[in-house]
């Protein structure tokens, strides 16, 4: 018969006998299913759960093997980008930035609680910028949480040498965030890698409000929770702080993580020459009482080759083609990987 095995066999001069024994067929492998959100990110819930363009986001996010890249050449976020979002260096059009003009109307009590802040670190006898020994007090009022922190590590010791073990509390901060809060109250300078001569005092940050630093400049602290719901808080990419540059600074050329946010630049002191930021292919400088919004997304740079401090606040808000429900999405998201 056409196509049995006998006949095949003879056919190839092969015999076969009685005892040959027949394997089984091979099972046809089932092909692999399309992974879905759900299965790169543990936790997040169905997929249709999720925004399209979020979903999207996550999945490109998941399988990306080369380095994000916007439209624009000079568009490279080091960690991840959002498809769909209109991409410009700069950003000037009032009518999506409803928030900057209230912000800019509390200019003038932003800038009295800041430099307040300036004098004292400065009466201290601390720079406000530096280059060792992060762990100094630059104010009055953080040479006071220094004690505090001193007193308890004290009692703890203490404790310890009697056998006393403290029940836990879920009162009780987490010792890694009081770390974090420190480190944030500190006015450090920022990696080399970067520059330095660069002095911040945080406000927020990785989204969190540093309520210690908060108390210090209520008016400032009422201007940006004013922002509201543009307010990039509660998700670890938004920070909000003083950055300081002294004469020399030079801040390199660098990305932001992504193309979810807008960063505005409030400025507070402003040299009469020779100091700028560069987004992209554009320079610009800051006037006292107006707000700079750019996509840090963008390659920027900043340089201060003037006389006198750069004093600015920096407030980071999400993208404004972006929707609430993206935005929780995002912090959600972010915050399952624990960024």
């Amino acid at each position: 018969m056409e196509g049995s095995c006998s006949s095949r066999g003879q056919e190839e001069g092969v015999v076969a006998t009685p005892t040959t024994v027949a394997h089984p067929p091979q099972q046809q492998q089932p092909q692999p299913q399309e992974r879905q959100p759900r299965d790169v990110f543990p936790g997040l819930g169905q997929p249709g759960r999720w925004p399209p363009r979020v979903q999207r986001c996550m999945w490109e996010a998941a399988h990306r093997r080369t380095p994000p890249q916007g439209p624009h050449p000079q568009q490279q976020p080091s960690y991840l980008f959002f498809a769909g979002l209109h991409s410009a260096p700069w950003w000037d059009d009032l009518d999506l930035l409803p928030w900057v003009k209230p912000l800019e109307e509390a200019y003038e009590g932003i800038k009295e609680e800041v430099m307040g802040i300036v004098h004292q670190i400065e009466a201290a006898g601390q720079g406000l910028t530096r280059d060792q020994d992060p762990q100094r007090l630059g104010c009055k009022a953080l040479k006071e949480q220094e004690e505090e922190k001193q007193k308890q590590q004290q009692l703890q010791i203490a404790q310890q040498q009697q056998g006393y073990e403290k029940e836990p509390c879920s009162d009780d901060k987490d010792a890694n965030e009081t770390e974090r809060d420190q480190q944030a109250i500190d006015p450090l300078v920022r990696p080399s890698y970067l520059g330095h001569k660069w002095g911040v005092f945080w406000l927020w940050k990785d989204g969190r409000k540093i309520e210690y630093n908060c108390k210090q400049v209520p008016i400032t602290t009422r201007a940006v929770e004013a922002i509201g719901t543009h307010l990039m808080d509660n998700f670890s990419q938004g920070h909000i702080y003083i950055s300081i540059l002294e004469p020399g600074a030079w801040v390199r050329p660098h990305y932001g993580p992504a193309n979810l946010r807008l960063r505005g630049h409030l400025g507070l002191v402003v040299p009469p020459s020779d100091c700028y930021i560069r987004v992209a292919d554009e320079k610009r400088t800051w006037q006292e009482g107006k707000v700079l919004v750019f996509d840090d997304s963008f390659e920027h740079e900043v340089r201060h080759d003037g006389e006198g401090y750069r004093i600015v606040l920096i407030v980071d808000v999400w993208h404004p083609v972006l929707s609430e429900e993206e935005n929780e999405a995002l912090r959600a998201w972010f915050a399952s990987l624990e960024y």
